[in-house]
C-alpha cells in the first residue's frame, strides 16, 4: 500500500501567520493521515514556487511507485514572483513534463502505479500580505487552467477553490478551521478514486 506524498508551500508545511506553524491538529496533512490508513509525507516548504524542471528528477527520487503525488503550488508564484496565472501554468507544466519523465525513465517504470494529483490552490484575498487586486483576480484563474493542464497530461486533478477552505487575515494561509475543510476536501478527492 503506497504513501500519500505532499508537496507545496507554505500551506501545505501548516504556517500559522502568528504561532509560525499549527499543531498537527490543525494541519491538512496531519489531518489526512488520521482519514485513513496509508502513510502520509509532509514535504511542504515555506515559501516554495513552482521548481525548476531539473528538480523534478530529485523528486521522481522521493517518491515510489506505488505512492499517491498531491502536488499543489502557484500561490507563490503569483504573490511573490508577480508571475500572471498563465505564466504559473507554464511553469507547472514545465515542471511536471519533467517529472514525468524522470519518473518513466525509473527502472520498473512501467509498471508503475504513481498517481499524481495536481491541486489549484484555494484563490487568495485581500489582505495583510495580498495588497494588489490583480493578485487575487489571477489567483482565480488557476483552477481552470490547471484543470486543462492536468487533462492534457493525464493526471488527477483537484481544485481546492470548492472546497470552503478559510483564509487568514493575510489572504494566502488558510486558517486552522480551512486546514480541517481542506482536508475534507482532498480525502473526498482521494475516495472517488479508490
Amino acid at each position: 500500500m503506497g504513501r500519500i506524498v505532499c508537496f507545496g508551500d507554505s500551506n501545505t508545511y501548516g504556517y500559522e501567520p502568528v504561532g509560525m506553524r499549527y499543531g498537527p491538529e490543525n494541519r491538512w496533512v496531519d489531518l489526512l493521515a488520521a482519514m485513513q490508513e496509508k502513510e502520509v509525507v509532509n514535504m511542504g516548504q515555506n515559501g516554495r514556487t513552482i521548481p525548476a524542471a531539473y528538480f523534478a528528477e530529485r523528486l521522481a527520487e522521493e517518491v515510489q511507485h506505488d505512492d499517491t503525488l498531491l502536488i499543489m503550488l502557484g500561490s507563490n508564484d503569483l504573490l511573490l514572483e508577480g508571475k500572471p496565472a498563465a505564466a504559473a501554468a507554464a511553469a507547472m507544466q514545465n515542471f511536471l513534463a519533467a517529472l514525468l519523465a524522470a519518473f518513466a525513465a525509473r527502472p520498473g517504470a512501467a509498471k508503475a502505479g504513481l498517481e499524481i494529483i495536481l491541486i489549484s490552490p484555494p484563490p487568495m484575498s485581500r489582505g495583510f500580505w495580498v495588497t494588489e487586486d490583480s493578485v487575487v483576480e489571477e489567483s482565480y484563474k488557476l483552477g481552470n487552467l490547471y484543470g486543462q493542464l492536468a487533462v492534457s497530461l493525464g493526471i488527477g486533478f483537484a481544485d481546492a477553490g470548492k472546497w470552503g477552505v478559510g483564509l487568514t487575515f493575510d489572504g494566502v494561509h488558510f486558517t486552522g478551521e480551512g486546514h480541517h475543510a481542506f482536508a475534507a476536501g482532498i480525502y473526498n478527492r482521494l475516495i472517488t478514486d479508490m
